[in-house]
Order: C-alpha cells, then sequence, then structure tokens
C-alpha cells in the first residue's frame, strides 16, 4: 500500500524563466507556475503558514496564536481570555499533541476523560471552548473540518447558584444591615458591600471596581463603569435602604478613590459568608445573591428585560436559564392573572 505523502510545499523550480512549486496536501499533487520568483515564495511561505500548518503545529503553539488573536483581532478582556484559555487547556492537556494527529476519535476520548473528572456544567463550557478553538482553526485552513463538531455534551448541566430562601434572607439582611450601620470603620464598608450583592446584583469584580463617585446624586444613583461585557455599563436607582450607607462612604473618600478600598474579587464573597455564619443560615455565595437579587425581582413584577439589564446581561436567556431560580417568571404571571381574576 503506498505510503500517504506528508504535506509539504517544493521549490521553486526554475524551467525556462518559469518559476514553479509543487504543492502536495491531504495526499494530493498540484503544481502552480509564476513568471517572478518573489510571486512563487510569497504563496509558498503562505501556504506554510496556512494550509500546511497542522502538520506542523503543535496544540500549545495553537493556543498562542489564539491568544494573540483574541487580544489583538477581537479585543477580548484579559479575563476572559484567560477563562477561554484555561478551559481549552485543560480539554488538550497535552499542549505537545499535532494539530494534524487530533482526529474525531481522539477528541472524544478526550472529552470522556473530562467527563470523568469535572461536573457537567465545566465539561460542557471546557467542549464549548475547545470546538471554538478548533472552529477558528478551521477557518485559518489548518484543518479542513472541525474535529469536535460532532461531539455532544453528556451530562444535565446544574444551573445558578445556591440561594437563600425568604425568611433566610430577611435574617440575613437584618444582620448585615446591623453591622452596616452599627460596626467600626472596616465592619461597615464590609457589611456594606455585601448588601450590595443582594439589592443591586452586582458582579464581586464590579463591586470591588467602584469609585467613590460612581455614587451620585446625594446618594440616589450608582454608575457601573466596569464590567464583564458590553452590556455592563449602566446606572441603577440605589433603595433608600442603602442611600446613606453608600453616601457616608462616598463623602469619606476622594472621587477617584476605591469606593471600597483595594480588594480582589474574592473579597465580596468572603463578606457575604461572614454574614452568613452571623446570620446562621446556609452558606452562600456573591454570584449566589446576585441570583437571589433576580429571582426577587422576578417575583415582585419587575420584566424579564428590565432585570436582565440591571445585572448587566446581554440576553435575557441568560438571567431566565442561569441566574433566576426556576418558576420565578411563572411565578409572577401566576400572579398578575390572580390579580385580574381579583382571587
Amino acid at each position: 500500500m503506498r505510503t500517504k505523502q506528508p504535506n509539504r510545499v517544493l521549490g521553486p523550480y526554475n524551467e525556462q524563466g518559469v518559476w514553479r512549486i509543487i504543492i502536495h496536501e491531504d495526499g494530493k499533487r498540484s503544481t502552480r507556475k509564476f513568471e517572478f520568483l518573489e510571486d512563487a515564495l510569497s504563496l509558498k511561505q503562505q501556504l506554510e503558514q496556512h494550509a500546511l500548518a497542522a502538520d506542523r503545529l503543535t496544540i500549545k503553539e495553537v493556543i498562542d496564536r489564539y491568544r494573540e488573536y483574541l487580544e489583538k483581532i477581537k479585543h477580548s478582556k484579559p479575563r476572559s481570555i484567560d477563562s477561554a484559555l484555561n478551559r481549552v487547556k485543560a480539554f488538550f492537556p497535552d499542549g505537545k499533541l499535532f494539530l494534524g494527529e487530533l482526529t474525531p476519535s481522539v477528541g472524544i476520548t478526550l472529552y470522556h476523560a473530562l467527563c470523568q473528572k469535572y461536573e457537567a456544567g465545566s465539561h460542557h463550557r471546557m467542549l464549548t471552548e475547545a470546538k471554538t478553538l478548533l472552529k477558528w482553526c478551521v477557518k485559518n485552513r489548518w484543518v479542513k473540518q472541525n474535529p469536535l463538531i460532532e461531539i455532544e455534551p453528556e451530562g444535565q448541566s446544574k444551573r445558578g447558584k445556591k440561594q437563600l430562601r425568604y425568611d433566610e434572607a430577611k435574617r440575613w439582611l437584618k444582620k448585615a444591615l446591623l453591622l452596616a450601620n452599627r460596626g467600626d470603620t472596616n465592619t461597615r464598608e464590609q457589611a456594606t458591600a455585601a448588601i450590595v450583592t443582594l439589592l443591586f446584583g452586582l458582579r464581586a469584580s464590579e463591586i470591588v471596581s467602584l469609585l467613590a463617585r460612581d455614587i451620585d446624586d446625594e446618594g440616589k444613583l450608582l454608575w457601573v463603569e466596569k464590567g464583564k461585557t458590553h452590556a455592563s455599563k449602566r446606572s441603577l436607582e440605589v433603595p433608600s435602604v442603602l442611600q446613606p450607607l453608600l453616601w457616608k462612604l462616598h463623602q469619606s473618600k476622594q472621587p477617584q478613590d476605591p469606593l471600597f478600598g483595594y480588594h480582589c474579587r474574592n473579597w465580596p464573597r468572603a463578606q457575604v459568608k461572614k454574614i452568613c455564619t452571623l446570620a446562621e443560615v446556609p452558606l452562600v455565595t456573591a454570584h449566589g445573591m446576585r441570583g437571589l437579587h433576580s429571582t426577587l425581582a422576578l417575583q415582585a413584577g419587575a420584566s424579564p428585560h428590565f432585570v436582565a439589564k440591571s445585572l448587566g446581561h446581554v440576553s435575557v436567556s441568560t438571567t431566565l436559564q442561569h441566574y433566576a431560580a426556576p418558576g420565578s417568571l411563572q411565578d409572577q404571571q401566576r400572579n398578575q392573572l390572580m390579580q385580574k381574576l381579583q382571587v
């Protein structure tokens, strides 16, 4: 049986004043002729960088080029890039694997290994990011087809974080307000930041990015300038219970000072859990409070589009599927129906 020739480009060869290159690609041989040497060399270089790269590029090299693409072409945020590439690296633990060696069967083996190691939501996201990377490789003509395209996610992904119940949330908020109004300076800041996770539904990263100048109109308005998506930039009306707390913090700092001081995004999460312990309610995360905010807003009658906008979501489906408790929208519709029927 004849062995398949490796992908390569031979030449250019000068044959009676014409420059010829020979292309071996996917077991096929073709010839291109050029009047000028520069044109022949240019095409050879392009072919070696693109169509023939799969035989030479390792997964690590592909990921490095993909990072450059995300940074310089897509202008993605650094945190989004790191998150995406970490998932890709988890899917492809062997960075020395050649792109040309990545077949559908190899892809299935890699995915099944992830299924044994991670919960469904995690390996679903890893698979999605790996497929996106390979789709980009197809676009660059490094591979003809996405070898992962036929892989279907396995298992049921858990949606949303654990949320407090109504009575638990009331106890939690009562304890948080007590600390915010009567504690020392550090305790007041910590408790106020925790309250923001519930009453505004802000991301932890958005809370630590707030500046003193973002509290406006004597504490009645909050501006969010930095966030995860283009929909993150928004202004929010401050609940009356929180107005004096935020305004007092605003007045104690210079306009460009961080409202809650210099912290990493884990800081609000720690404050939420600390109050959970003090209030003797189940431990939940700051992200869980963000979900509870959407649940309460929907059940109080707010429209899904309004809630999505207040959370900084691009899509309403993100809010309904991953943040609000199951049935929140149906509860709202049921209550509206009862009101119309005067039951």
